[in-house]
């Protein structure tokens, strides 16, 4: 005998038992679909996405993602820098200035090589030369 049946005199209703048993096995399908869709998601993103090996002392441009009120997306520029690395910490990386001001630690995934422009001239000339 519980202490409702004894306080009371009848057996408790089992509504509540029972949405409490349907909310737990939903609350379990939920996170097995979770755990599916997080699986097929890095699956996605693995797929498509590139490691970039730089080493400290190595230059890159950094990917600007903010951008400030009144100014137009389409005309500013997608990168910054050059910024130097100081420290790789996978998947990160510890940035600077090239004048050795203002570090900052940003995930691999926003970094792009940095080719000065006299090489990426002669890069292009070596090139076309192939080509010919």
């Amino acid at each position: 005998m519980s202490p409702y049946e004894a306080l009371f005199g009848r057996t408790v209703n089992t509504y509540v038992s029972e949405l409490h048993e349907k909310l737990e096995a939903i609350k379990k399908i939920v996170q097995t679909n979770i755990k599916d869709a997080q699986i097929t998601q890095k699956a996605y993103y693995d797929r498509n996405s590139k490691e970039l090996a730089v080493k400290v002392c190595d230059f890159v441009l950094l990917k600007d993602q903010g951008s400030k009120p009144g100014l137009s997306r389409k005309q500013k520029k997608k990168f910054k820098g050059p910024f130097r690395v100081i420290r790789v910490l996978t998947p990160n990386a510890e940035l600077t200035e090239v004048d050795g001001s203002n570090p900052k630690i940003v995930h691999m995934n926003r970094l792009k090589p940095y080719v000065e422009p006299l090489q990426a001239k002669q890069q292009l000339q070596n090139v076309s030369k192939r080509k010919i």
